[in-house]
């Protein structure tokens, strides 16, 4: 199953590549396995877009996303109802990375999300390093939309993989870090390798 998510994942972005030429840019070293991935979320791509970089990754998701019960067989690691998902987060295999998004959902650069502390815990009690990820998809795929946005044509995802923390790693810190980093990619200070 993790297999063929990462074959579709890298399939869609090959397409959105070829249709819309979309250039997605790197910065940054991308963690081999065993660490906390934990992104920034504005748009529905952005769990695509790691597992196309980094395919030994398995997501933590709401269990109410309508994808969830697509995803409630697999690897995948379910937050909600009476799911343990720390007790899954601990039996993730060391050769996996855990990617979550510690806002909780979808939101636009320009919202001010106190990040939740799910991605501290699961570091810790996995004794796994955090590898903060900022990304500027929302400027080209909305929040809320199934289809770029018209204007997005030609444009550049900039994904950005930041020095990786200690599992014990400060919230407030993390959160800084990603928030300024969009900010810097949204105000074109980025310095990247194309892929």
């Amino acid at each position: 199953m993790h297999f063929l998510l990462h074959y579709l994942a890298v399939h869609f972005l090959f397409m959105a590549r070829v249709l819309l030429n979309f250039q997605v840019h790197l910065h940054g070293t991308l963690p081999i396995n065993g660490a906390v991935i934990a992104s920034n979320h504005q748009s529905a791509i952005d769990g695509i877009l790691i597992l196309a970089l980094v395919p030994n990754t398995v997501f933590v998701f709401r269990k109410s996303l309508f994808i969830s019960h697509f995803l409630i067989n697999s690897e995948m690691i379910p937050v909600g109802g009476a799911t343990n998902w720390l007790n899954r987060s601990k039996q993730t295999p060391y050769n996996k990375n855990i990617c979550i998004f510690p806002e909780g959902g979808r939101y636009e650069s320009t919202e001010d999300i106190k990040y939740r502390s799910g991605v501290v815990v699961i570091a810790r009690n996995t004794f796994r390093k955090i590898y903060p990820v900022a990304m500027n998809t929302g400027t080209i795929w909305g929040r809320y939309l199934l289809l770029p946005k018209l204007s997005a044509i030609n444009n550049m995802i900039h994904v950005s993989f930041l020095p990786a923390m200690t599992c014990n790693g400060d919230l407030d810190i993390l959160e800084r870090s990603i928030k300024t980093a969009v900010c810097q990619i949204e105000n074109g200070n980025t310095m990247h390798k194309q892929i």
